[in-house]
């Protein structure tokens, strides 16, 4: 009895010897602890860019001078603007002047009222100013491009304004309504898609 309970002893600590011997291939220092991890967190504040006028019209109230010719008459249209980004900014005329759309063929007369626009946004006055035969069609010309490097904080809230003035040829006027139509653009700049917070 005493040999066997030895033998049974010895067996157990055989065993247990057994798990506390290494895997063959294995390192036998234990595994070193990361202390620490770094993952990526990102975020993104997509474009946002809008103009709103306060009116869909400005008018010219008193345009003619004595001698029935054109005065230097101003006129001006306010807005909101806001953008997060920066932009570029165009002026466009559907007509290049003011121009009546039933007018018969007097060379003697004016053929509208050309006017010069000048467009200023808050913090940037007078940024962008074109003739109206200069801004006509969509594709005008008349364009400013506004970095954010160019924006306080790189951003643009507030109110703007289009400031205009008849221009006149010296020719006298045909009696009637003129109309055109100013088109102010802002497109947000294509390399800019947000920014990473």
């Amino acid at each position: 009895m005493a040999i066997t309970t030895w033998i049974g002893a010895a067996s157990v600590v055989t065993a247990l010897g057994m798990a506390l011997t290494p895997t063959p291939g294995l390192a036998a220092d234990p595994v070193a602890l990361q202390p620490n991890f770094r993952v990526a967190v990102r975020g993104v504040v997509p474009i946002r860019c809008s103009l709103t006028p306060a009116t869909g019209s400005a008018t010219f109230q008193n345009p003619q001078t004595a001698a029935n010719t054109l005065r230097a008459e101003t006129a001006s249209l306010g807005f909101a603007v806001e953008c997060n980004t920066g932009f570029a900014l165009r002026m466009s005329s559907t007509n290049g002047a003011l121009t009546q759309s039933d007018r018969p063929a007097a060379s003697e007369f004016a053929d509208g009222m050309a006017y010069e626009a000048t467009l200023s946004l808050p913090g940037l006055p007078a940024v962008l100013g074109c003739q109206s035969a200069t801004m006509k069609g969509l594709d005008s010309p008349c364009v400013d491009i506004l970095s954010e490097d160019r924006l306080s904080d790189g951003v643009l809230s507030g109110q703007g304004q289009v400031d205009l003035r008849l221009i006149s040829d010296g020719r006298p006027l045909l009696a009637g309504q003129y109309e055109d139509f100013l088109v102010v653009t802002l497109s947000p700049l294509m390399g800019s898609s947000g920014g990473a917070l």
